[in-house]
This record gives C-alpha cells, sequence and structure tokens, in this order.
C-alpha cells in the first residue's frame, strides 16, 4: 500500500491554498529538529537511565541532558528560517532561555521541547508539543488558542510519531527511517465519543474541586447493574496521556488542585495545542467552565485546568459543574 509522505501531504495543502509556503517551512524545521532528537534519544535514553546521569529539573538545577539537547536543537532550526518569532517553555535554569525575535517573523511558535515529566525515569516515551500563530502585528499578542494556525507533537517511540492538525481535522505519520521520510498512517483521526479509560494522578484527589470528585466517584461506584467499569491507564507523560486518548478514546484530567488554583499546565505550550488537536478529532477540551481554546492568554506563562477527552465523557463532567451558558455554545451542543 502507497502511503503519502509528510513532503506530499504538505504540498497538497499548498495547491489547496490552505496553507503557505512559510508556515511549511516552519513546519519541516519543526520536523528536521524532531527527527534529531528522536536519535539522541534513541541512543542515549537507556544509558542516561542506568547510569543515573538525568540531573534534577528543580530551580538551581541545569535540568537533564537531553533536555537542554531539545531547546537547542529546536532553536538552531527555527531561528535560522527567520520566519518565526520562537517562545520556548523549558525547566533549563544552566543559561538564561531568551526569546527569538524575528522582525520579519510571519508566524509565532510556542515550543516544549521536551514533555519531560519524568518519561525518561519510568522508561516511557517523552516528546515534543509545538503550537504556531500567526503573528498579529495589529491585534496585540496571541489573544485565544482558536487563532493555532498548527498545532501537535512529536512522540518518540521505538518509531517517531507525528501528531498534527492544520485546522482540518488530526492526521498522524510515522517516521521511517529507511527513507527518512514521516508517512501518513491515520487520516482524520476521530476520538471515539464513549470510553472506560481516563488519565489521572489520583494521589491529589483530595485537593481536586468538589465537582471533579463527583465526577470520580461515579467512575468507581459498581452499584447499578451493568455499569462500566472505568479504568486509570496515567501515564507519567502529558503525551502518552494525550496519544493514548486520541488514538483509543478516554478523559485526560490535570484539574486545579488547592496547590495549584490556576491548575497544572501552561496554556501556551501544553493547553492550547493539546485542546486543538482534541476539539479537530471531535472530542471536548474544557477548563472545567469555559472552552480552553476560547481562554485569553495574559502571558505565556499561564496556568490552566485541562479536561479533555471524548466527547461524552466531558460532557459528564460538564453536568457536574452545571454551566448552562456552555449549552448554546455551537461546539458544546449535542
Amino acid at each position: 500500500m502507497k502511503l503519502q509522505s509528510l513532503h506530499q501531504f504538505l504540498w497538497d495543502k499548498l495547491q489547496a491554498e490552505t496553507i503557505s509556503v512559510d508556515l511549511i517551512n516552519v513546519m519541516l524545521d519543526l520536523v528536521l529538529a524532531a527527527k534529531l532528537i528522536g536519535y539522541n534519544i534513541s541512543r542515549n535514553k537507556l544509558f542516561e537511565v542506568a547510569s543515573g546521569q538525568n540531573q534534577s529539573s528543580l530551580p538551581g538545577s541545569e535540568g537533564h541532558p537531553l533536555n537542554i539537547l531539545a531547546h537547542d536543537v529546536f532553536r538552531s532550526y527555527l531561528e535560522k528560517s527567520g520566519k518565526v518569532t520562537c517562545h520556548f517553555s523549558s525547566e533549563i535554569t544552566r543559561k538564561t532561555v531568551k526569546q527569538d525575535k524575528s522582525p520579519h517573523a510571519s508566524y509565532i511558535a510556542f515550543i516544549n521541547p521536551l514533555d519531560y515529566s519524568n518519561a525518561l525515569d519510568t522508561l516511557e516515551s517523552p516528546g515534543s508539543i509545538f503550537s504556531v500563530y500567526p503573528h498579529l502585528e495589529n491585534r496585540g499578542a496571541v489573544k485565544t488558542g482558536r487563532l493555532q494556525k498548527l498545532a501537535g507533537y512529536f512522540l518518540y517511540g521505538n518509531t517517531i510519531t507525528l501528531v498534527l492538525s492544520l485546522g482540518e481535522g488530526v492526521q498522524v505519520f510515522s517516521y521511517d527511517a529507511h527513507i527518512g521520510e514521516f508517512l501518513l498512517t491515520h487520516q482524520n483521526l476521530k476520538i471515539s465519543k464513549e470510553s472506560t479509560t481516563y488519565c489521572l494522578i489520583e494521589e491529589s484527589q483530595e485537593e481536586f474541586p468538589a465537582e471533579i470528585q463527583s465526577y470520580l466517584n461515579t467512575l468507581k461506584s459498581f452499584k447499578v447493574e451493568n455499569a462500566p467499569r472505568y479504568i486509570n491507564k496515567t501515564k507519567q507523560s502529558l503525551i502518552a496521556n494525550m496519544h493514548q486518548c486520541l488514538t483509543g478514546g478516554g478523559l485526560v484530567l490535570y484539574p486545579q488542585t488547592k496547590r495549584n488554583a490556576q491548575g497544572s499546565l501552561k496554556l501556551m505550550y501544553a493547553g492550547n495545542p493539546m485542546a486543538y488537536l482534541i476539539e479537530q478529532a471531535g472530542g471536548l477540551a474544557i477548563d472545567g467552565m469555559h472552552p480552553i481554546l476560547d481562554r485569553s492568554a495574559k502571558n505565556s506563562n499561564q496556568y490552566v485546568p485541562f479536561i479533555a477527552g471524548s466527547y461524552q465523557m466531558v460532557k459528564r463532567v460538564l453536568e457536574f459543574y452545571k454551566n448552562k451558558s456552555l449549552s448554546i455554545h455551537s461546539i458544546y451542543c449535542c
């Protein structure tokens, strides 16, 4: 079976005038960076874990060597093009992380170079998250996630998986190292409307909002005859949880807690791109009361609660919040 390459896919979009040449160049720079990062992870991952060379990402430390490498690789590829102003989310403290500011940039990119979350320590697959907006000189800073021109992530496993949306559905590409190309393996991916799995770190459940606690209690109650048994399949990595949700259905919950009243995910570097993918795949993504993609970004380091996944599962969470204003929102109407 002949599979379409990423280059062919982007060329078709260019011919249909749904993507610009500059945006294609940004996407291809992201791809080149991911190839190099994936190679280094496959070469160094087991060595770093076994030798204990992974360093703490707490303030005052330098961060994991692969985290530093991922940051430097994305910067080196993106800053040369002059097409994009880059903002990086990073735990690196070894050096000051500056923003790339190009006077002729057409786009603004928000990059999480390595979604780490101790993924390497647990032998899970890490990934990189990206989100690109038009450069709106006359309208000031980026306002909401609905203005994204493309968003997605790279998952570094046995091969590199690219999950991408250009605003026309979600496409999944797998990297074939023999020919050096990303090949389209899942076109217009759709998340199932219902599922019996969820992803949630439950150690902090007592700090969750009452609405989330009530919802979780219903998942764990088996008193109703023939009620489905819900299974927690939480992984350490955000991207691993999201990939599991997108491809198999389910719910991903990173709610606010008493210690993290604003949530635990950065809106621009994780919340918006992941919400974009979920909605493009037919699911829902909310902060509890509102669609995440409708939230205005006050600054690049703003945090957000994140509840996203299969349509019907998120709708049931909304019922606990009793937020009737969402019933008139076109995306949230059945």
